[in-house]
């Protein structure tokens, strides 16, 4: 979100499933591990091996996702981005810590604006006006959040409808 969220944020995005107080996290984390060690065994094993099978994607679309990501690293305006990004301190443990403020504010840049409709055609544009108006922005996220949380078939259409609903009332992305 090119932004720094906290915890309860977070939460409430679905991104976790708790947020923990600094000092109960290390109580919770040792009790859930002794929970975990004290099923059996080959229970442990077949649901682990079971979550796995479901949770986690082919190895090939691993390949295909790492060969995107080179394929959009390669491209100039990313190259163009990255370099404004490690004259602002990117690389340094600092810019790593703010890095959602940081990708939010490399945006601000008007000649990246300007890159940015140039690779993706004209009349695509991020609205300047919207960049202090964060607050929509996470309510909409929220929307997001709630519609696809719903396991029916009609989830991604009502997904869809809201964004063509947003974008007509002149939203984020044109």
């Amino acid at each position: 979100m090119s932004a720094e969220d906290d915890a309860e944020l977070a939460e409430r995005y679905g991104w976790i499933n708790r947020a923990l107080p600094s000092a109960a996290l290390g109580e919770f984390v040792r009790s859930l591990a002794h929970r975990i060690a004290g099923f059996p065994g080959a229970g442990r094993a077949i649901l682990k091996d079971r979550v796995n099978a479901i949770a986690l994607a082919p190895a090939d679309d691993f390949h295909r996702d790492l060969d995107l990501f080179l394929q959009c690293a390669r491209n100039p305006e990313t190259e163009r981005l990255i370099r404004v990004a490690l004259t602002r301190g990117f690389q340094a443990h600092k810019g790593e810590m703010a890095l959602g403020l940081m990708v939010g504010d490399l945006w601000r840049n008007d000649e990246l604006r300007a890159g940015f409709a140039a690779s993706f055609g004209p009349g695509t544009h991020v609205h300047s006006k919207d960049w202090p108006d964060i607050a929509k922005f996470r309510s909409l996220m929220m929307d997001f959040r709630q519609l696809v949380s719903n396991d029916d078939a009609s989830s991604l259409n009502r997904v869809c409808n809201l964004l063509f609903k947003h974008r007509e009332a002149g939203g984020w992305w044109q």
